[in-house]
């Protein structure tokens, strides 16, 4: 759109608008030049306005008193105190492929575990099949 406007106002009555011809093609060049930045400007406000509006949303729910209370709250703290995650002997796989064989191991509250291994060994699934069965 800018070239044709440049053709057309070059072509037709430049001299009638009192603007120099360098002014114009400088005119235009800037334009040029910026709108690239501006528009990625424009998108990064965008975008910190959602996060803004994200952490607002996320301090208001952790602002909220809990729900469990009395009885159920003592229950809860109790149990999440002997929090563990106990797997033995698991096994998984997927098309007709084996990649977990006897699987045994403890993780005690506060504990840290890590998973790791290649791209495509079975990490992901591994967790999924363990958060399957401990629930």
């Amino acid at each position: 759109m800018c070239v044709a406007t440049a053709l057309l106002l070059s072509s037709s009555g430049l001299q009638s608008l009192a603007i120099a011809e360098s002014d114009f093609i400088s005119f235009f060049a800037a334009a040029f030049f910026l709108y690239r930045p501006l528009t990625r400007f424009s998108l990064m406000v965008q975008a910190s306005a959602a996060g803004f509006a994200a952490l607002d949303r996320i301090q208001e729910l952790l602002s909220k008193p809990s729900h469990a209370e009395g009885h159920e709250a003592k229950e809860a703290r109790e149990l999440s105190e002997k929090a563990a995650l106990r797997v033995e002997n698991l096994n998984a796989g997927y098309h007709d492929k084996a990649v977990l064989k006897n699987i045994s191991f403890k993780v005690e509250q506060g504990q840290t575990l890590a998973i790791v291994g290649s791209s495509g060994a079975g990490k992901v699934h591994y967790l999924q099949r363990c958060l399957a069965i401990s629930r």
